[in-house]
């Protein structure tokens, strides 16, 4: 059988049998103490805090973890189907940003086309759906609505940043065009532009 090199490198470093080494990683995910561990396995539970010790220094159990979940998330995705349909939700979500019915149906070919074409597998066809859709609307200069629950608690805003408002709310004001990166536009959930900084160009 042939073994994963870490678990190799751990074996050679605690000086015990393969068995052990590999048992004691693969029941660290269900969160054994070295008693419980030691008790399945039938081994001295002082052998078992020892491999669980210089596993986690070694950065093992973090790493078979990470593994094992990369591949639990490969195994859930899949090609796109051959008779593969746009749902009505996934049909609004486009809608969103301003595509004609035409546009959405043309964006649903192209969609199916690309993905069928290229055998990629995905854990969500409708969330890819989502970003092909985004990624559409931005190359087309359409206006994109960002989710603002991805905003955290928005920072305090610092004097040192009031020009920066001034200029965007002044642009805003006279263009409606925002950046983004400033946080949610004016008249949003979230705004970060100081009070005082929207009453002065007439905005609150």
């Amino acid at each position: 059988m042939k073994f994963d090199p870490r678990l190799i490198a751990l074996r050679n470093t605690v000086g015990t049998d393969m068995t052990v080494v590999v048992s004691c990683v693969a029941l660290a995910d269900n969160k054994l103490d070295a008693v419980a561990m030691a008790a399945i396995l039938e081994i001295d539970p002082e052998v078992v805090s020892g491999v669980m010790e210089t596993a986690r220094e070694m950065g093992l159990i973090a790493a078979v973890k990470k593994d094992a979940a990369k591949k639990d998330a490969e195994a859930k995705a899949a090609r796109l189907p051959e008779d593969w349909r746009l749902m009505s939700k996934d049909g609004e979500y486009a809608k969103q940003f301003g595509f004609s019915y035409d546009e959405i149906l043309s964006m649903a070919q192209k969609f199916k086309n690309y993905f069928l074409s290229s055998g990629a597998k995905k854990v969500s066809w409708s969330r890819t759906w989502m970003n092909w859709v985004q990624t559409e609307a931005e190359r087309k200069g359409k206006k994109v609505h960002h989710d603002q629950t991805l905003f955290a608690a928005p920072p305090p805003p610092t004097d040192s940043r009031a020009g920066t408002y001034r200029i965007a709310v002044d642009a805003w004001r006279k263009s409606r065009t925002w950046n983004h990166a400033l946080g949610p536009e004016p008249g949003e959930p979230n705004c970060r532009v100081p009070p005082e900084i929207l009453r002065e160009f007439g905005v609150a």
